[in-house]
């Protein structure tokens, strides 16, 4: 299950730092055609890293309540089993399609699409893990967020030793201040004196305070600090203490994402200007303020305090940019933009409910069904049986069909009956009745060993077969393509002719199988176990074979198509091929020693580095293949093109 949850993890990780990056492009532009003010800078630089953050737990938090909700169960009546005369067509409703003249039940479209529209988008990477690699993804990113959180967490406990250790201003040198303590600014902040700063530094949350050196505590040299103070009270006065710690703290849980840190550096720098902002519109004195920010530059040494006080990540090169903006005379056009703020906003849910929407149901553990209660028709007895044959020849024979009272129906469960009602109708009357095997589709029934033992060339689409035991049956012509068959037991079946196109065979045992003529188009066989399986006229396009004992696959399959397939590396020494088609394949490394390939098609495949030590090749193409720093030793070749 881990590692199921981290292949979905990575996959929604991966769209959120590709839609993430649309989303810095956005506000860059915003940010650049628009004469934007700081502030509003900020909040668009905000809600890129909150919406940043968002699509991987969105897409997660839907994989999982995806791969847990049950599959739907399907009842139908009595009457669909025993009446002799095709049932009247419904109407096609939202849970009812019409095919061939029988209902087929359907999930309702709520349930696919809930209407979104992001209904019609995919992404279709999703990363497929072992489980030890799973577990080493999950050790290294709980290190590195532990890692920074604590680091955060330390940082929050430095800054309240500060504020602890600082002293009250007298009075009369507060007066100095009469701002301060403007009921408008929203929260009570108060001037504190601290020996260990060199510089004001807000500090906030719950009681905030602004610090200032003990040095400065006179009127004089409150007069010089006035505007640096006023800079930090305008931090606080804008909750800056609050959104830069959700700031840091998604820094830390995602500090794998570059997009995380790329938008935290430019909201920190937003952060600063929309404070000096704030000293320019309640002092006027632009040219003032720059010079005592170069003065701080110059002079003072640079603080060192904790992440999380707003104004204390100050670099040299951040207050050169701060002193060029201060100096801009474009900056009296600066305006703000809701519409910008919407136009963000909009974009960040698109892309969240996007990765949502598009999230795969995670692949848990084959689970044993879910007992479901269903009324249920008492069994009938042998003599009610005979008289309902005898209705249905008489029905052929003497009555019209709407002179005969119809039987009464009963909702029961397709799986429980179908077998034990085909065995009991002869032969004869079940084909004149429309109950040829052949012609049921099951892929919304609950489906049991008997059931599908007894069905041939039965639709059993998307079906739930998660730890099934079929082993030694013999199946043809059914299909069973986009089934769930996690975990099921197929060891020593026969499948002839059978689609598996899109089926999930991770971790099934099919070892001693017979696959002849199966479609397997991207089909998943991760896990799955392949010892002495045997497989006759195969494609694996698409196949994910992760984890399974390849060489037995390749060495048991007569006239497959491996085209295109990713072997390197692979240790198929000694093995015999007749037939197979690996044109386009991936042989660089494949150890080949000893092999006998007869009418193998090897066309444009990569075989750099490959050992061929010994290899009888007969009657095999050879066209385009790349042989750069092959083992050739011993090799023979007999009617083998080589054009190219």
């Amino acid at each position: 299950m881990l590692e199921a949850i981290v292949n979905v993890a990575l996959r929604a990780i991966l769209a959120s730092v590709l839609l993430g990056g649309v989303l810095v492009l956005a506000v860059l532009a915003a940010t650049r055609w628009l004469s934007l003010t700081a502030s509003t800078r900020h909040a668009l630089w905000t809600i890129a890293l909150i919406a940043t953050a968002l699509m991987p737990l969105a897409g997660v938090g839907v994989s999982l309540a995806r791969g847990m909700a049950p599959p739907p169960v399907v009842a139908a009546t009595s009457r669909a089993l025993l009446d002799p005369l095709p049932p009247p067509v419904p109407a096609a409703g939202p849970n009812l399609t019409v095919r061939g003249g029988a209902p087929s039940f359907q999930p309702p479209p709520a349930a696919r699409s809930a209407g979104l529209p992001f209904a019609n988008l995919s992404f279709n990477f999703t990363p497929r893990l072992s489980r030890e690699l799973a577990l080493g993804v999950v050790f290294v990113w709980l290190a590195g967020a532990l890692i920074g959180l604590v680091g955060l967490l330390a940082s929050i406990v430095r800054v309240r030793g500060l504020k602890k250790r600082s002293s009250p201003l007298e009075g009369d040198l507060a007066d100095e201040l009469p701002w301060l303590t403007d009921v408008a600014a929203g929260r009570e902040i108060y001037l504190r004196l601290s020996f260990e700063t060199e510089t004001p530094v807000a500090i906030g949350f719950r009681r905030p305070v602004i610090l200032i050196p003990t040095e400065l505590a006179s009127a004089a040299g409150l007069a010089a600090i006035e505007s640096l103070i006023l800079h930090e009270h305008a931090h606080l006065r804008r909750y800056d203490d609050w959104t830069n710690l959700v700031q840091r703290t998604i820094e830390r849980i995602f500090w794998f994402n570059p997009v995380v840190w790329l938008v935290g550096r430019r909201i920190a720098l937003e952060r600063e200007i929309a404070s000096d902002d704030a000293v320019v519109e309640k002092t006027g004195a632009a040219h003032e303020y720059a010079t005592s920010l170069w003065r701080l530059a110059r002079e003072m040494r640079m603080p060192e305090h904790a992440v999380v006080a707003p104004g204390a990540l100050l670099t040299r090169k951040q207050i050169s940019v701060r002193i060029e903006l201060l100096l801009d005379k474009n900056r009296a056009r600066l305006r703000r933009s809701p519409a910008a703020s919407f136009g963000v906003v909009l974009a960040g849910l698109l892309a969240v409910g996007f990765v949502a929407t598009s999230a795969p149901a995670v692949e848990l553990p084959a689970a044993a069904p879910l007992a479901i209660r269903t009324p249920v028709v008492p069994p009938a007895s042998d003599k009610l049986r005979h008289q309902q044959i005898v209705i249905v020849q008489r029905m052929r024979t003497v009555a019209p069909a709407a002179t005969v009272p119809p039987l009464p129906h009963a909702l029961i469960d397709v799986a429980a009956i179908v077998h034990d009602a085909l065995a009991d109708v002869p032969p004869q009357i079940a084909e004149e009745a429309g109950l040829a095997r052949g012609r049921r589709s099951l892929g919304g029934a609950k489906l049991t060993r008997d059931l599908i033992a007894a069905c041939k060339g039965c639709s059993m689409r998307n079906a739930d077969m998660r730890g099934l035991d079929l082993h030694g049956l013999v199946l043809t012509g059914d299909n069973m393509s986009g089934a769930d068959l996690r975990g099921a037991n197929l060891a020593g079946a026969v499948l002839k002719g059978v689609s598996l196109a899109r089926a999930n065979l991770s971790t099934a045992d099919l070892r001693g199988a017979v696959l002849s003529g199966v479609e397997l188009r991207d089909a998943n066989f991760d896990g799955a176990l392949l010892d002495d399986v045997r497989l006759n006229g195969v494609s694996f396009s698409g196949v994910s074979l992760r984890g399974t004992a390849l060489r037995s696959v390749i060495a048991n399959c007569s006239g497959c198509d491996f085209s295109g397939m990713d072997l390197r590396g692979q240790d198929l020494h000694g093995i015999t091929l007749t037939g197979a088609n690996l044109s386009r394949a991936d042989l660089r490394d494949a150890n080949l020693a000893n092999v006998h390939f007869t009418g193998v098609d090897f066309s444009h495949a990569n075989l750099t580095g490959a050992d061929l030590t010994g290899a009888s090749l007969s009657g095999c193409d050879l066209a385009g293949v790349s042989l750069h720093g092959a083992k050739t030793a011993g090799m023979t070749l007999q009617g083998t093109g080589l054009d190219g």
